[in-house]
């Protein structure tokens, strides 16, 4: 089970997303954490994103990658839902809050496509450290 997050990586996320001009896609834990991160960061005034889990209908799913892609906005906050099988044209960062194993590789992959260039960050809690390091040597990042 995730870790409850407290504000402050949110909140730091949030600051950043608004002084970084990149389309970017933030992975959260949960559909709750979405809902969190996208209440924050229209309570602070930031218009330029849109939220992707399964609670939305398709409709509005396929409208929130149509608006990301043709870059309408700038910030998607998804669930591990658009971590598999879906291409952000133009996607030049991914944010993971948290750590997910099963996940990880699938959520940094959804930038840095078709040789275009990428990073992944990832925001994680003190606790959540020691997982990331075995994620990242599972993966060969770190030895």
């Amino acid at each position: 089970m995730p870790l409850q997050r407290p504000c402050a990586p949110p909140k730091a996320l949030s600051k950043i997303l608004a002084e970084n001009k990149l389309k970017s896609v933030v992975f959260c834990s949960s559909i709750e954490e979405v809902k969190r991160m996208s209440a924050l960061l229209h309570s602070r005034g930031f218009a330029e994103y849109a939220p992707l889990h399964s609670e939305l209908k398709s409709f509005q799913r396929n409208s929130a990658i149509k608006r990301f892609s043709s870059g309408k906005i700038r910030v998607l906050i998804a669930t591990d839902l658009a971590a598999r099988g879906v291409h952000f044209k133009n996607a030049r960062r991914v944010y993971s809050l948290g750590v997910s194993q099963k996940f990880y590789l699938h959520r940094a992959g959804r930038t840095g496509r078709m040789h275009e260039s990428g990073e992944c960050v990832s925001i994680v809690l003190a606790a959540e450290v020691p997982a990331l390091i075995r994620v990242f040597s599972s993966l060969g990042i770190v030895g």
